[in-house]
């Protein structure tokens, strides 16, 4: 069997997006202890100090990834068992039978999902571990200093939006919840920490889109 390059791009780009997707949901420091006095729920509720939380969260979205990408790769001759486990009869895309071929294919379906993912999502969060390196915690943390450089130059939370774009497209009602209680627990250790210098950098700065909010 002969694949197309086309579909084998196809496979290739969802098998990255799904890695990348993994690699920047994970933490890439470990927990510090003891928490900030201005609270941490997501530490209390041991969502983010549990180390096997990324793989058992992200595994359903793995196997997800996994399957589209051969379904990707094995277009339009799609082997029975693939899509339908324990048939022996080939799906007819002419009579509607099997999936929509627009979610496997080159098409506005999988193209601009690709595009947030590896394109916005992953490069945002894998530049915020790059500027923040040990200060970055999936756990709030008091950081050895207030970082301002950088993508921070220009905006807050960096992470937060890159992990509400790929919980939108991950379809994750709970990761956006998530984010935002983080948001609100990282300004009040923020604003405890460094006071009036943290208080000053918060004006001139936006919290997800510079020059917006």
């Amino acid at each position: 069997m002969t694949f197309s390059i086309s579909q084998v791009l196809l496979a290739s780009t969802i098998v990255i997006s799904t890695y990348g997707t993994y690699i920047a949901l994970s933490p890439p420091n470990p927990p510090r202890k003891p928490p900030p006095s201005t609270g941490d729920t997501l530490r209390a509720a041991g969502i983010v100090t549990w180390r096997h939380f990324p793989k058992l969260s992200l595994s359903p979205f793995f196997i997800l990834g996994l399957h589209t990408s051969l379904l990707a790769l094995y277009y339009p001759n799609i082997p029975p068992w693939l899509l339908h486990p324990g048939s022996d009869t080939a799906p007819n895309y002419d009579k509607g039978d099997g999936l929509n071929a627009n979610l496997i294919t080159w098409s506005a379906a999988t193209i601009i999902p690709l595009i947030l993912v590896t394109g916005v999502g992953i490069p945002l969060q894998l530049g915020a571990y790059s500027t923040l390196g040990k200060n970055f915690t999936f756990t709030l943390a008091e950081p050895d200093r207030l970082v301002t450089g950088g993508m921070y130059r220009y905006g807050w939370y960096g992470p937060v939006k890159a992990v509400y774009l790929l919980g939108i497209v991950v379809v994750s009602s709970v990761i956006i919840l998530g984010g935002w209680t983080r948001v609100k627990e990282e300004e009040r250790m923020l604003k405890a920490k460094f006071g009036e210098e943290w208080v000053r950098w918060n004006k001139r700065t936006a919290r997800f889109v510079p020059g917006v909010f």
